[in-house]
């Protein structure tokens, strides 16, 4: 459900990474937890403010500043979903520096072509491995035996004196495995200047663990306070080892480290080190021998990718997607996880069960499945996290088939075709208005919307927005139904104290504030200020109200089950 990204920025797909500008509807995505997700929604969002969004351990992405997160913090008993911009100013406190964090992904993902040398043969070759000679450097009985039974029948390890084995054929005029490394680039290669092949970063999650298994049995070592380390002259090398370890949920940084030796009697810099330093929830599943394994215990000292630094960087064309995992997570740059209406739902479920009105929903930012949750989460009261992820009990159960009951003899009709046109969008209203008397439309956002050919390559969306906002209050009048656009809000609303949105947090979208009859901006004082003791309360301001009074109402916001409730403000607290 992210808010936007610039178009070079990287999305993670089943087979690889490609950027938010080729996405298309019906891409199927890597997932955090490796359930089913694939694209449902393409938004382009124009040009933005664009932010580099930095984390503890090195990793990086771009966003806007409205785009959503999923953040964790020690004291919270879930996540909560907070804007790019939201982030920025709790990281301005000290209480929350560097200690809000986003879930880790698990790496389920990549193709299951056949690779050419086995991956935790090849992690060990390019380890510890000559790639001028076909040898290899062991003093581990264990890695010795596991390299015969990795290289099968008709190889052989020959000693060649010290540590070293040379990998031999006998009787044959060619090595595959020589052949193989020269068709990875690989062949005469030297220890500053080793890589890993992108045919191999972007396997399956099982070919990546065994590669980097060979890298860290060959080169890599366990700290005693748990942490595993890798080492190596290349740079390339290094930042391909934390690719891999981020590719299975690992927090990994890298750290360049000068070298010296001593020639005639002179201390000399050598060439620089990189320092790989790995922390991943089962440190055991990184390494293969027994002797590693037996080291590599797991230790309470888990690192977490939390937020360090959000800084502005460019204005770019941004896009939206919406995804259908049910947590609304994808998988960016560096392996970042990021987060992809309720009111609305809200009054749609009020009209539709309670005045029994026939509702038509047009939302173009959330698919049909994921509207249908959030009601069922309203109408059973079930937490919608243990909706989501299926922490259900025995009572929850019992609760959603009461409110799947309620909720199919209600008239709530669902469109969620992205970026639909204003008069397909009437042609729609008007097909379910001849059937039945409709009771109230509602579009979810008003700016997902396309103004047609007529727009098409003219780049002035202001104009845009305002003959779609036009050509809605025409439809309103049309079919004599109250139309409920959402609209985004300006920048400027971000940059004041308090943040409560004001009439010309409009005006840079069009003529919606002239065009609309009725105009009522959310505020929740808890979402900028955490620590405020308004807990929960949704103010609802009436900016303008073109056959009636203007003011402030308050309601309840209950965020597990996604529901609003009215403020009793009669009567006092009897337990005061």
């Amino acid at each position: 459900m992210g808010k936007a990204q610039p178009l070079d920025a990287h999305v993670m797909t089943k087979s690889g990474w490609k950027t938010m500008g080729e996405m298309t509807v019906g891409e199927e995505l890597a997932s955090v937890d490796g359930k089913k997700s694939k694209v449902v929604g393409v938004y382009p969002q124009g040009k933005k403010q664009i932010y580099r969004v930095s984390f503890s351990d090195g990793r990086s992405t771009e966003t806007t500043g409205d785009h959503l997160w999923s953040v964790m913090y020690r004291t919270w008993d879930k996540p909560k979903i907070l804007t790019t911009d939201g982030v920025a100013e709790m990281l301005k406190r000290k209480r929350y520096h560097k200690r809000l964090w986003i879930e880790m992904f698990k790496g389920d993902f990549g193709h299951d072509q056949k690779l050419p040398i086995k991956p935790w043969l090849l992690g060990m070759l390019i380890g510890d491995g000559d790639l001028n000679h076909l040898r290899l450097s062991t003093a581990s009985d264990s890695v010795l035996a596991k390299t015969k039974k990795e290289l099968g029948v008709g190889y052989e390890i020959h000693h060649a004196g010290g540590y070293d084995y040379r990998i031999v054929r006998p009787g044959q005029t060619k090595n595959p495995i020589r052949e193989s490394l020269r068709e990875l680039k690989l062949w005469g290669k030297h220890s500053h200047d080793k890589f890993i092949p992108q045919l191999y970063l972007e396997a399956s999650r099982a070919d990546r663990i065994a590669i980097l298994q060979g890298l860290l049995d060959a080169d890599g070592w366990v700290e005693k306070h748990g942490t595993v380390r890798f080492s190596s002259s290349s740079k390339l090398l290094a930042e391909h080892v934390v690719t891999l370890a981020r590719s299975i949920g690992a927090w990994a940084t890298i750290k360049p480290k000068q070298t010296h030796y001593t020639y005639l009697g002179l201390r000399k810099a050598g060439r620089p080190s990189y320092v790989v330093n790995i922390n991943h929830q089962e440190p055991q599943l990184l390494f293969s021998v027994s002797e590693k394994v037996s080291r590599a215990n797991a230790t309470s000292r888990r690192k977490k990718p939390t937020f360090s630094s959000i800084e502005p960087t460019r204005i770019a064309e941004a896009q939206c997607i919406a995804v259908s995992h049910p947590s609304n997570l994808y998988v960016t740059d560096d392996f970042v996880v990021t987060h992809n209406t309720a009111f609305s739902l809200g009054l749609a479920h009020s009209i539709a069960l309670k005045a029994q009105e026939p509702v038509l929903i047009f939302s173009l930012e959330m698919s049909k499945e994921q509207l249908v949750d959030r009601m069922l989460a309203t109408e059973s009261g079930v937490d919608a996290w243990a909706l989501r992820t299926g922490n259900l009990t025995d009572s929850d159960f019992e609760k959603i088939g009461h409110a799947m009951g309620a909720l199919s003899e209600a008239q709530i009709f669902i469109d969620d075709t992205p970026g639909i046109t204003v008069s397909d969008l009437r042609t729609k209203a008007r097909r379910e208005a001849h059937v039945r008397p409709l009771g109230l439309i509602i579009v979810d956002y008003l700016q997902l919307m396309s103004g047609g050919s007529r727009f098409a390559g003219d780049g002035n969306r202001v104009q845009e927005i305002s003959a779609i906002s036009r050509g809605l209050k025409g439809i309103a009048r049309e079919l004599n139904v109250p139309l409920i656009a959402l609209s985004q809000l300006s920048r400027s609303v971000e940059s004041r104290t308090p943040q409560i949105p004001q009439l010309q947090d409009l005006r840079e979208s069009g003529s919606i504030e002239q065009d609309a009859d009725v105009v009522a901006f959310l505020y929740r004082e808890d979402y900028y200020n955490p620590e405020s003791e308004r807990k929960n309360i949704m103010d609802i301001f009436i900016k303008k109200h073109r056959n009636g009074p203007t003011g402030a109402v308050e309601l309840y916001f209950d965020r597990e089950k996604q529901q609003f409730r009215s403020l009793d403000t009669k009567h006092s607290d009897p337990f005061s």
